[in-house]
């Protein structure tokens, strides 16, 4: 199937398209991204509780490569202005879609591999027990064409970066 700016000239699929932006967000993340994965104590309303801290950002001076972000995995960009330097362009994903987003890019990540696990066990349910195992359970992707498998059939459930396809 043919998309307006990819495949020319050449035979790969919509998938392998698909499959390369999803490698190309990895290779970002693991180069310019960070990664936030933390409990902090906040005041609410009927007291002070501990909250989580989920989310995934990517902030550069390149706008078209953050936008090419938003444009494609869904969000906003953001302008960060820096006295006397450049300005930066931020674009986030938090909670629940960077759960969907991290279980994608995970088998293709190097350096964020771990943080990226985090996000996924955080989220991930036990269907046996019910359970969440985010007190230890740890999820095995060391094996590549295994992750490569999940990444596929993961990748259909990723609405927001769909929709731009």
């Amino acid at each position: 199937m043919y998309m307006h700016g990819t495949n020319v000239g050449g035979t790969r699929t919509m998938e392998q398209d698909i499959r390369s932006k999803f490698v190309y967000l990895a290779g970002l993340f693991d180069g310019e991204g960070n990664i936030t994965y933390k409990k902090y104590w906040a005041n609410k309303a009927h007291g002070r509780y501990k909250c989580w801290r989920i989310q995934m950002e990517i902030v550069m001076t390149h706008k078209p490569t953050v936008q090419w972000c938003c444009d494609t995995f869904g969000g906003n960009l953001r302008e960060k202005p820096r006295k006397g330097h450049k300005m930066q362009y931020r674009w986030r994903r938090g909670f629940r879609e960077a759960y969907e987003i991290a279980k994608i890019i995970a088998p293709h990540a190097i350096t964020k591999k771990e943080e990226l696990i985090n996000i996924i066990n955080h989220y991930k349910i036990d269907r046996d027990r019910g359970t969440n195992p985010a007190t230890g359970v740890s999820l095995d992707l060391s094996d590549d064409a295994k992750a490569s498998d999940d990444s596929r059939r993961l990748k259909a459930r990723v609405s927001f970066a769909a929709k731009s396809l």
